[in-house]
């Protein structure tokens, strides 16, 4: 069973979900009450209360920046503390990972658009 939300279809009842990999675009509209998919993302949360949030450092890198350009700073400050409690586990890299990096890095940039 499901409503509309914003435009966005919204489960209602509370499903299982353990590991969900997130990208800025919710993590900007949970910090921004005037974003469109503010209420949208604060219902998926609500309703999925088991849900571990994982994402990466380049990923909280970009929401602090655009929390700080499009609202104020303290907003981009209230997100890392809250990143601090807990909210959310910061995959980190293994060392080989730059290497990988470096190497499709200089495919693309040696690549013609």
């Amino acid at each position: 069973m499901s409503r509309r939300r914003n435009g966005a279809r919204v489960g209602i009842g509370a499903r299982k979900v353990t590991a969900v990999l997130i990208d800025s675009g919710p993590l900007l509209a949970l910090f921004n009450k005037h974003d469109h998919w503010h209420d949208t993302v604060n219902i998926w949360l609500q309703n999925n209360p088991s849900a571990k949030l994982i994402s990466t450092w380049p990923v909280l890198i970009e929401v602090c920046a655009m929390l700080a350009r499009r609202i104020h700073n303290e907003a981009a400050l209230d997100f890392l503390r809250w990143v601090q409690r807990g909210a959310v586990s910061v995959d980190a890299p293994v060392a080989a990972s730059i290497t990988t990096v470096l190497q499709i890095s200089t495919r693309f940039c040696f690549a013609s658009v």
